[in-house]
This record gives structure tokens, C-alpha cells and sequence, in this order.
């Protein structure tokens, strides 16, 4: 770079010699050599500290609106950039289709896939189920541009925006889709990463810029319009979020099914909580379980176990963990007939290591949703794990007391193997790919009733997510899906499952609308 600027230069110092009789310049331009060798002296030091800037001070890229920081990629990607080596294959079907959109009679508007899609050795909020996340959103794209969501037309282009692992840059990211309103028609946000404090600061600065959102795993209680989740409405900076929806059911609604099936079978409980300030969906299983499974935790008479942690992987973590079993003593005199269990899926495993095995009293662990990132355990645990799933695709698909369900669960398992073909049914265990699916088909279906087809604005698609109930209602992979005045799946199904070792799951309850 130094040589290619230098041979640049070259040319202009060689005019600012004395004069050459020889030399073509006018005789006036010599009378005003003083001035002109200021200014090319200025100019030349411009051009070599830009030239400097730009090989050694100017931000890294992974790619086109991109930056590279802390050895992660954070920006906006139309699927150029891989932002975790697994989405490779999807980011490139991503691509392909958006071309196609970007070129097709008819328009296009622009949805983003917002969230944590990388992941770090210090930070793993999503347990590596991000790339199947990204390849339900895929196949809803596909499907949506193909006539599965009242229509086909503007057509949807999806594009990937990472926050970065702990989704630090929430910031940075969510201003680049704001400016993406104007310069790409981008009219709604989709998945919105997990439930945490940044959700709730990406949520409301998207809401100020009038952009709907539909968020796909974010089970929290509060991650919603009502913008409760960090506190009662009008406490402090609880206020209402517009355009915040979701079609996974909150926490508390989980709790409150888990304690109808399981207050009348156990006595005591003892409950061990995520205590990270940032991770409301812990938080709110820590609420809901002290409020509905009050009197068992007080007969089980111990206090709770907590622990803190960013990933599996952190120091120190299997020393807490051994603790907290000891301080349980599950195999003790007395021991509570179950674990309630507020924390991520992705510490479970570790703390089941720690648990004696008790042969003559099992111990169950309960907790909420997210558990779906066990596939399995091992054998010789001496633990069962009872939750309520996002979805269950067994049931879904052998549930024969709703045969619309049962069609439209065989139409996107055809038409997913149709549009992506690395497409795995096995993926489909933890939920996680039929929960993005349904998040990117709701917004698809907002976009394409909000105009009747032309190309609309992102006020409009935000106002429209409210309508979409009875005749209007989505029929999602996972189900029916309808939005209540506060962006909530209103009449949900919830099931209350227990995980077997070998990762099958046993149907123990069922509520229905």
C-alpha cells in the first residue's frame, strides 16, 4: 500500500523542482510555485494519512455493512455474511431467494431476522439452535413468496441481523434497520433473540420508528405490547411497546398449566434459580414458580439454590453446581418430590451431573419451555425432566381432533423439503425451526392483508399484526395462531411433556382453548 502511494506522489514532487526552462507550465504558474507547493504539500499529507486510515485504523469488515468486532461479525446481512460457520448453507438459500425477490414483477419489502446469531466461548444464549432458527425463517420466506400467507405479492426479502452473542450491539444494529425503512423497505423485525434486557431497548427503539415485530422464541412474562416485563406498566421504563407480538406463550402461562397438572400429584419442592440480572425469562420462571407453587416449596422447607452463569463453559461453574447438589441432598431423610428448575436449558445438563442417583425416590426436575435444547441425557441420570414444549411436532402431526392442523403440519413438512433441501425433520425436536417459521409467516401475512397486495409501509404491517385473528388467523407449522390486544398467542395449545433419556418425549398433559 506504502509503494502504490508513493508512486502516486511521485509525479506532483517531481513538478515542485526549481523551474526547467523546458518546462510547459506557464511563466505565471512559476510565480505562484510558493503557494502551489503549500497546497500540494497539504494534499500529500491528506493522502498518505487517509492511505494510513484506511490500511491500519479503519473498522475490520466480515463484509458489506458488516464490521468485524471482538471476533465477531455484527451487522445486517442479506446471507453474504456467515455469521456462525453453521448457517453457511442457509445463508447462501437466503441469498439466492432474495435476488429473485429483488428482481420479480410486483415489489418487494424487507423483513429482518433479529437476534443473537453468533456465539462466543464467554457467551452462548442460544445453545447452537440458531442455525435451525435461521433455516425455519428460510422456509417461511420461500413459502410466503409462494402463496402460503394470504398471497405472494410484495414478495418478502429476508435479511440477518446479529446483535452479537450477548447482543451488546443492540444499538448499532437496530439503527442500521431503522435507516433500512427508506433505503430498503424494511417493514418488520422477526425473532428478537431471547428474553433479555436488550430485547426489551432493541423492542422499544423499533417501536418509535413505527416497526412491527414478531418475536418467535421470546417466552418471558411481559416481552409484549403491554411492555411489562421489567415491571408493572408505568413503573419506571415499563411502557407500552407497540408493535411487539410473539407466537410463543409466556412463561406464566406455562407455569400456571404446569401447576394444574402437578399440584395435585406432589407434596414439597425445592427450586434452583438462574440469578443473572439480565435474563428475564429465568426471572420470570423464579416469580411464577414462588407465586403458584407456594405451598409445596414452603412444606419442602428449604431455600432456593442459585447460580450465575453466561455459558456452560464458564470457570468455576461445576464447583457451584457440586454445591448446589450437596446443599438439595435429594437423597436425603426428606427429599422434595421435585426440582423447580428457573434457569436455561443450556446449565442443565452440567447441574444433572451433580445429582445423586436415588434409587428408591427419582427426582423430577420442572421447568419452562427452553428445555427443549436437551436432546437427551444420559441414561444413567438420575433425573426425569417434565416441561411445557413451544411446540410438540409428534402431537401436531397425531393430534386427530383437528385434521386442518394435521394437513397444514404435512403441507410445510412437504413444501420445507421442497424450497430448502438440506432440510432435516429431525431438527424439528426442538421447536425452535417451526417457532422462527411461524414468527417470519405471520409477518409475511401482516404485509401482504395490510395493502391487499402493493407494496406497504412498516405503520401499516405494525397495525395489521393486531388483526390477525379469527378469519384473519395465521395457520402456522405449530398451530393456530392468533394475536390478543397485547401481541399474545390468544386460545394457545400448551403441553406438559416429560423428557425421556434417550431424548423422546412422554405426553402427560394436554390444555386446549
Amino acid at each position: 500500500m506504502v509503494r502504490t502511494v508513493r508512486r502516486a506522489l511521485k509525479p506532483l514532487f517531481l513538478r515542485l523542482r526549481s523551474p526547467d526552462p523546458r518546462d510547459p507550465i506557464p511563466p505565471l504558474v512559476h510565480e505562484l510555485r510558493p503557494w502551489v507547493k503549500i497546497v500540494a504539500v497539504v494534499t500529500a499529507v491528506a493522502v498518505v494519512a487517509g492511505g494510513v486510515w484506511y490500511a491500519f485504523l479503519r473498522p475490520a469488515t466480515c463484509g458489506h455493512g458488516v464490521d468485524r468486532i471482538d471476533g465477531e461479525c455484527i451487522g445486517v446481512s442479506d446471507g453474504a455474511v456467515h455469521f456462525d460457520p453453521s448457517m453457511k448453507e442457509v445463508d447462501e438459500a437466503i441469498r439466492k431467494e432474495n435476488r429473485r425477490v429483488t428482481k420479480a414483477k410486483g415489489g418487494y419489502v424487507t423483513v429482518a431476522f433479529l437476534g443473537a446469531l453468533s456465539t462466543t466461548r464467554e457467551h452462548d444464549l442460544t445453545g447452537g439452535r440458531v442455525a435451525r432458527e435461521i433455516e425455519g425463517a428460510h422456509i417461511a420466506q420461500m413459502r410466503a413468496n409462494r402463496g402460503a400467507a394470504d398471497g405472494n405479492r410484495p414478495g418478502i426479502k429476508l435479511v440477518l441481523a446479529n446483535e452479537g452473542a450477548d447482543q451488546s450491539h443492540w444499538e448499532k444494529v437496530v439503527g442500521k434497520l431503522v435507516r433500512m425503512r427508506k433505503t430498503d423497505h424494511l417493514v418488520a423485525a422477526v425473532g428478537m433473540g431471547i428474553s433479555t434486557r436488550q430485547t426489551i431497548e432493541s423492542a422499544r427503539e423499533l417501536s418509535r420508528n413505527q416497526i412491527g415485530m414478531v418475536a418467535d422464541v421470546v417466552t418471558g412474562d411481559g416481552f409484549d405490547s403491554s411492555g411489562t416485563a421489567l415491571g408493572p406498566s408505568g413503573a419506571g421504563a415499563s411502557t407500552r411497546i407497540d408493535g411487539l407480538t410473539r407466537v410463543a406463550v409466556p412463561v406464566r402461562r406455562q407455569v400456571e398449566v404446569l401447576a394444574r397438572y402437578l399440584k395435585p400429584r406432589i407434596k414439597s419442592a425445592v427450586m434452583v434459580v438462574d440469578r443473572k440480572s439480565d435474563d428475564l425469562y429465568s426471572q420470570s420462571l423464579y416469580r411464577d414458580f414462588g407465586d403458584l407453587f407456594k405451598d409445596a416449596i414452603r412444606k419442602g422447607g428449604r431455600l432456593p439454590e442459585f447460580f450465575s452463569a453466561d455459558s456452560p463453559k464458564q470457570p468455576g461453574l461445576p464447583n457451584v453446581f457440586a454445591a448446589v447438589a450437596s446443599n438439595l441432598n435429594l437423597c436425603g431423610g426428606d427429599p422434595p418430590d421435585v426440582v423447580l428448575y428457573a434457569g436455561r436449558t443450556i446449565f442443565l445438563p452440567l447441574l444433572l451431573q451433580y445429582f445423586e442417583k436415588c434409587e428408591k425416590h427419582p427426582i423430577t426436575v420442572v421447568t419452562g419451555s427452553d428445555a427443549e435444547g436437551i436432546a437427551r441425557f444420559p441414561g444413567d441420570a438420575p433425573a426425569t425432566v417434565v416441561y411445557t414444549p413451544l411446540t410438540d411436532p409428534d402431537q401436531v402431526a397425531g393430534d386427530t381432533s383437528d385434521p386442518e392442523q394435521q394437513k397444514t403440519f404435512a403441507t410445510f413438512l412437504k413444501e420445507a423439503e421442497q424450497y430448502y433441501a438440506p432440510f432435516d425433520r429431525g431438527h424439528l425436536r426442538d421447536a425452535w425451526e417451526m417457532m422462527a417459521h411461524d414468527a417470519v409467516l405471520t409477518a409475511a401475512q401482516a404485509v401482504h392483508l395490510s395493502r391487499g397486495g402493493e407494496i406497504t409501509s412498516s405503520g401499516e404491517v405494525r397495525d395489521f399484526l393486531y388483526n390477525l385473528h379469527e378469519t384473519n388467523y395465521v395457520q402456522g407449522a405449530a398451530g393456530r395462531i392468533e394475536m390478543d390486544p397485547d401481541g399474545n398467542p390468544h386460545r394457545p395449545t400448551i403441553n406438559v411433556v416429560q423428557l425421556q433419556h434417550d431424548g423422546t418425549r412422554k405426553p402427560l398433559y394436554r390444555q386446549r382453548p
